[in-house]
């Protein structure tokens, strides 16, 4: 039996290192195995098999299969009668992170509180991270559902209890969620300073995907405030971060849309060949339909190839491209790309066109 045992705890050990690497299905395939083997030597080894099902339920969440995430769920919190309580705050930590990424935020975070109801009257270290992700995470609930102000005093409980954790990597997240919240509040020079902070703290050596999307975000920022260089040369750095680009293909496709922005008065080539690999990415892998966000970034992708070719003097092409980005305008009530919309429309009618 001892021998079985450490056969399983060999593939645990393997799974863990391919989970750093992101390697999800090597991941699955090692602690499937592992689960074949341990069922029949004993089901009172609630540990291991705790263990197994926690980093499933996180594989299948990287891989986006949801389905089987919550199948892992199920099966892995039947096992809780007989743990601690820190282990079932875990499992309502990633029943919250399922519910988010199927954009089920009240459910999040109902389960979010859950683990801290567990935990509230524990104020021991182990209790101190699952709370503050349970914290985190309900603040980037509530901003996504876009109630700011609940989002802001969740970003702060947050940095109360960092207080009793060092964790530069979530202290840095922590500014960067409150640094995205004042900009889309439009309050600009206080979200510059939390993305500053955020800087200072996040390293892409230790948060390459999260130092990646802060890039994007200050780059955002940067153009918002017409510092075209600066926007440029972080939306650049951002393009270098192959993680990045490989999880979050949107954020790709918004970077190379960014610099595309910063050569419009210098550089139309440029512009249309940044626009190419913007619309390039956000075509690769379609099968029938587009998600609103992918198709929300082809509608800016189809506006500025459309505005460039009307400075170039190709009016009929701009304005096929001009039809293709309204109907995606107007479909989401993208309010700032429809204020450039109608400048455009406006001046082929001063044109006659």
């Amino acid at each position: 039996m001892n021998q079985g045992i450490k056969e399983i705890e060999k593939f645990l050990f393997q799974a863990e290192a391919e989970f750093k690497l992101g390697h999800y299905h090597l991941v699955v395939g090692n602690l499937m195995f592992a689960l074949h083997l341990l069922e029949p030597i004993s089901r009172e080894k609630f540990d291991l098999m705790v263990k197994i099902y926690l980093l499933l339920i996180k594989s299948h969440l990287e891989m986006k299969h949801i389905t089987k995430a919550h199948e892992m769920w199920k099966k892995g919190y039947c096992l809780c009668d007989k743990k601690d309580n820190y282990t079932v705050a875990e499992f309502y930590n990633l029943q919250g992170k399922l519910y988010s990424t199927e954009k089920k935020y009240f459910l999040a975070i109902q389960s979010y509180m859950t683990t801290l109801n567990l935990l509230a009257n524990d104020i021991s270290e182990l209790s101190i991270l699952p709370k503050i992700t349970a914290m985190f995470n309900i603040a980037t609930c509530h901003m996504r559902k876009g109630d700011y102000s609940k989002a802001k005093n969740a970003y702060n409980e947050t940095i109360e209890l960092l207080k009793y954790y060092e964790s530069d990597s979530i202290k840095g997240r922590t500014f960067m969620g409150l640094g995205t919240l004042y900009h889309f509040q439009g309050e600009i020079n206080i979200s510059k300073q939390y993305y500053e902070k955020s800087l200072k703290l996040l390293s892409p050596n230790t948060d390459p995907i999260v130092y990646g999307l802060l890039l994007h975000n200050l780059a955002e920022l940067e153009l918002s405030r017409g510092q075209i260089k600066n926007a440029r040369k972080l939306y650049k750095k951002g393009l270098g971060n192959d993680l990045l680009n490989k999880h979050y293909k949107q954020v790709t496709v918004s970077c190379y849309l960014g610099i595309a922005k910063t050569y419009v008065d210098d550089d139309p080539t440029l512009v249309k060949e940044y626009c190419k690999n913007a619309l390039n990415l956000a075509m690769e892998g379609l099968i029938n339909r587009f998600a609103p966000r992918e198709e929300r970034d082809l509608g800016r992708i189809f506006l500025l190839i459309s505005q460039i070719l009307y400075i170039e003097g190709e009016k009929e092409k701009s304005r096929i491209y001009l039809n293709q980005a309204k109907s995606i305008i107007k479909k989401y009530n993208m309010r700032n790309e429809e204020i450039e919309l109608n400048e455009l429309k406006s001046k082929f009618k001063e044109g006659g066109d």
